[in-house]
């Protein structure tokens, strides 16, 4: 059982919290003051994870590229607005660069509610991930995928660019000689939505896609999908309404009750900026009402701990009842929020676990 420590989180988590009760912060606030939150939230983790990069020493075995994607179709943006681009982390094992082994392609969404996170939050986990799998003689190509995040934009935007980047990777994967027939997509929390419905239009919009195979280049074939810790925004009103008939879990099933208040009061600021109820849902939402067996492989990493648990078992057993193979893990003792950068003392790192996962969903193609 978890020492329910009260100052942890101030301890070894040194970003701003959301207080006992919701005046601050609030999607009411102004944009400066939200921008500022952003970045004070993002400053830690991309510390963390500059610190871990320099302890695993893992830069000599891998290159790391980033790339500026122009969107192909861009909205037509305000007139006191310029108009955006995103970005991509490639990550290679340096002893497999440009040669004529084509490997596996992970591409990878970072989590944070659709408010915050970056490329630069991310760079230990995804550069530790690949030099672990090519030390096991595994090895991968990783893309890290960065969107565009609220306050600036909202629902569906995020989805959208999520799309873009999985399109420009399917151009360019061949530059890189990764293997079409061996793609993954996954994420972390917000990241695994978007990995999750990236894998389910790139598995239902074969008509759509035709126009790039016509061209000369080549359909990716995604095999597997990790979502670890998922946020699927459509869910939390079917999980509202099954707690309003008296069903699911209650706040005191949890051992970590205060640091389950504070997790939930955030889930409900990023929703309310993420504001998904302001058009229709439209092609972008998976629920009950999608026909999810399209859906590759799935392997759902979950904590017993987190407030989205219920979710995310709604999620998988949804998967499963459409027939689709679905490997789920839960895991005790750690909070929804700490991904492996071991900010917290009760922490509980999941490389291993992602390890295991991505090496599942390849396993079929062996």
């Amino acid at each position: 059982m978890l020492e329910d420590d009260e100052n942890e989180y101030d301890n070894y988590y040194p970003q701003p919290k959301p207080p006992s009760t919701p005046s601050s912060p609030s999607t009411s606030s102004s944009p400066s003051s939200l921008l500022r939150l952003q970045r004070s939230l993002n400053l830690p983790r991309e510390a963390a994870s500059a610190t871990a990069l320099e302890r695993a020493n893992v830069t000599p075995q891998i290159t790391i590229h980033t790339h500026t994607i122009t969107p192909r179709y861009p909205e037509i943006p305000p007139p006191s607005h310029e108009p955006y681009t995103l970005r991509a982390r490639i990550y290679t094992p340096r002893s497999h660069g440009y040669t004529p082994t084509h490997l596996p392609v992970y591409l990878y969404f970072h989590g944070g509610g659709f408010f915050n996170g970056s490329l630069d939050s991310e760079d230990a986990m995804c550069a530790r991930l690949v030099s672990s799998l090519s030390a096991r003689g595994r090895p991968i190509i990783l893309v890290s995928a960065d969107y565009r995040k609220t306050p600036q934009v909202r629902y569906p935007d995020p989805f959208e660019d999520a799309w873009e980047v999985f399109e420009w990777m399917e151009r360019r994967m061949a530059w890189w000689n990764g293997d079409p027939n061996r793609v993954v997509v996954g994420g972390e929390d917000a990241g695994a939505g978007l990995a999750a419905w990236v894998a389910f239009f790139a598995r239902t919009n074969v008509a759509g896609r035709r126009e790039l195979d016509t061209r000369g280049g080549r359909l990716v074939r995604v095999v597997g999908v990790v979502l670890c810790n998922p946020w699927m925004p459509f869910l939390d009103r079917v999980v509202e309404e099954a707690r309003g008939r008296g069903q699911g879990e209650s706040p005191g099933h949890f051992e970590r009750k205060k640091e389950r208040e504070r997790e939930m009061f955030t889930h409900d600021f990023y929703r309310a900026l993420l504001d998904i109820h302001h058009v229709e849902p439209g092609h972008h939402a998976l629920g009950p009402w999608t026909a999810l067996g399209a859906m590759p492989p799935t392997y759902v990493l979950t904590f017993a701990e987190s407030c989205l648990r219920l979710r995310q078992l709604m999620f998988a057993i949804m998967l499963m009842r459409e027939g689709v193979d679905v490997h789920l893990n839960v895991l005790a003792d750690s909070p929804h929020e700490i991904p492996d950068q071991e900010l917290l003392p009760s922490s509980r790192p999941w490389g291993d676990e992602l390890l295991e996962a991505l090496l599942w969903c390849l396993r079929p193609m062996e």
